[in-house]
């Protein structure tokens, strides 16, 4: 059995949910005495599709594999769990199902607005279809997705900030705090912040070494934003031009910023240079940024998003301001450039 899972809060707390609820249960869809392997995985990191044995059970959580490493896995098993929350991810595969036909059903849930750790710990939990009509019904009326859920409260704030509503006050410090401790998903961590799974101290104590966990990083990082950051202009799907302020960081997040005022830029794009390529994320409050990112080979969420590249990511135009490199980054990944 393998458990592939987004190396974040998120994908962590989905494998966790995996090793209570599914092995440690003997859940229906494990098999008794099977080896479990969790694997993080990241969008830039490639998955060994010839690592998967006959008829081997897959879970894929808060990620998806490229379309081409997933139809290799298909013809090898069909018992694949896919969970996933990114708007961009919702159809990929629509395709490929079809190729495969009786083969291959889909098991698992997607469902944007509301984190994979939600989706997952409901999943393999008593009334499922009922706790996600509930998740549907809030968000089609614009309220918290979470509301009246039966999921730990640890969950629901890592939910809140992936999907970058902040519903709970202490989402932020909640995300900071557990910066201090080791969260892989069989680390004592999710254990003891999900048990109970109301009320839990634990969450308390990880929300207070939050404060000074931030505090730091505003100081470090509006230290960092002045030396590194600067003004980069890209095209909206209109055709209309868009400010972002982008910054060499890592990790990147839109706290990477500090606690400026940055509301002038539609836009914050920080990025790092790895031995791979760059990472890019995209953070914004009022543009769709998981359809410019899905434009340069990557993808996420509406206001969270990201991609991946070879080549430098901006260039200077003729006016000498930065711009993204919008078509070297698209040819490099092989969409075409232009």
């Amino acid at each position: 059995m393998k458990v592939l899972y987004h190396d974040d809060n998120d994908g962590r707390a989905c494998a966790y949910a995996v090793q209570k609820l599914v092995v440690e249960c003997h859940n229906a869809h494990f098999k008794p005495g099977e080896s479990v392997e969790f694997l993080p995985m990241q969008y830039n990191i490639p998955f060994d599709a010839g690592s998967v044995e006959d008829d081997e059970y897959v879970y894929m959580l808060d990620f998806s594999l490229p379309v081409e490493r997933f139809d290799e896995v298909l013809q090898v098993t069909p018992n694949i769990t896919w969970i996933d929350h990114h708007e961009s991810a919702m159809y990929k595969y629509v395709e490929v199902c079809k190729k495969h036909g009786e083969r291959f059903t889909t098991l698992g849930v997607q469902r944007v607005g509301v984190g994979a750790c939600v989706l997952t710990w409901l999943y393999f939990s008593p009334h499922y279809m009922l706790q996600l009509r509930r998740i549907d019904d809030n968000i089609d009326h614009g309220l918290n997705p979470h509301l009246g859920l039966n999921v730990p409260q640890a969950f629901k704030l890592i939910s809140d900030r992936d999907v970058w509503r902040f519903d709970y006050p202490d989402t932020p410090l909640f995300y900071a705090g557990s910066m201090c401790y080791d969260t892989h998903p069989l680390s004592d961590f999710w254990r003891e912040v999900t048990e109970p799974p109301f009320a839990n101290p634990r969450v308390e104590e990880v929300i207070d070494a939050g404060v000074n966990v931030d505090s730091y990083r505003e100081r470090a990082c509006s230290e960092a934003e002045a030396v590194n950051g600067f003004d980069v202009y890209l095209l909206a799907e209109s055709g209309a031009q868009l400010r972002a302020r982008a910054l060499n960081t890592y990790p990147t997040s839109s706290e990477s910023f500090g606690p400026s005022d940055f509301s002038e830029y539609d836009i914050l794009m920080p990025f790092y240079f790895t031995t791979d390529g760059f990472v890019c994320s995209m953070y914004s409050q009022t543009v769709d940024v998981s359809k410019l990112a899905v434009g340069l080979g990557g993808g996420g969420h509406t206001y969270a998003a990201g991609f991946t590249t070879k080549v430098f990511p901006f260039v200077r135009d003729a006016a000498g301001a930065w711009v993204v490199d919008e078509s070297s980054i698209r040819e490099a990944a092989g969409l075409g450039g232009g």
